[in-house]
This record gives C-alpha cells, sequence and structure tokens, in this order.
C-alpha cells in the first residue's frame, strides 16, 4: 500500500521498480540475484525515508485513505501528503467471510475508532 500510494512522489519511481515488476510477469521466471536485491534495499531506503510521520496540524484537513483486501485492514491518515499515521490489522475468521463493501465500510469504522481523537480535534475541518 506505501509503495503504490507514495510512489508518485518518488523521483525515478519507474526505473527503480521495473526489474522488481518485471518478475511479477506470469511468463517471468523467477530469478532473485544481486541487481533485485540492491533495487529492493533501494525501495526501502526511499519509503523509509519518503513516509516518516509528520505531526497532526488541527488547523488543516486531513485526509484517510483506507484499503481493505480479503486478508487484513490497512489505513493512512495524512496532510499535504505527508504521512500523519498508519493501521493495520488481520480480518478475524469472521470478516473474510464479508462481501468487498462491508470489509471496506469495516475499514472506514476502525478507521474512526483508531483515529478518534484526530477526528475529534478536527471537527471544525473538512474530512476526505
Amino acid at each position: 500500500m506505501i509503495i503504490n500510494y507514495y510512489g508518485d512522489m518518488w523521483i525515478h519511481r519507474f526505473d527503480i521498480l521495473a526489474p522488481l515488476t518485471a518478475m511479477t510477469s506470469k511468463q517471468a521466471k523467477w530469478d532473485w540475484n544481486e541487481n533485485c536485491q540492491s533495487f529492493f534495499d533501494t525501495i526501502k531506503k526511499i519509503v523509509s525515508h519518503e513516509t516518516l510521520l509528520s505531526y497532526p496540524n488541527f488547523n488543516e484537513p486531513f485526509q484517510i485513505h483506507t484499503d481493505a483486501s480479503k486478508q487484513q485492514l490497512g489505513v493512512v491518515i495524512s496532510q499535504n501528503k505527508q504521512p500523519i499515521a498508519f493501521y493495520s490489522r488481520k480480518l478475524i475468521p469472521a470478516q473474510v467471510n464479508y462481501t468487498t463493501t462491508e470489509r471496506e465500510l469495516l475499514s472506514i469504522v476502525e478507521t474512526l475508532k483508531e483515529f478518534r481523537k484526530y477526528i475529534i480535534r478536527s471537527t471544525n475541518q473538512t474530512l476526505y
């Protein structure tokens, strides 16, 4: 999720990801070599640098981005494209059987519960 969301902010993103995304093709042979490891290490450095958490500014609106797969929920709260907080958790067995819409709504509910302290302090601000 982090790579997809923040990828637009990286310089030379496609050059860095190309060797690794090439291996996701059904025709590609899996061959993790030193070159792949080097690109992977570069991605880790970029992500750790680009995703340093910022302090919230309660005079600015928050952006909430949720995602729900069949196995887990993920959330990023940000301001001005800078992450403020992350949240994720695995779904319990009953929740795995939820429809896509129910899992997405669960992600929103979990976000509102987990980040209540941010949302309450910014009640005069627009959430989107």
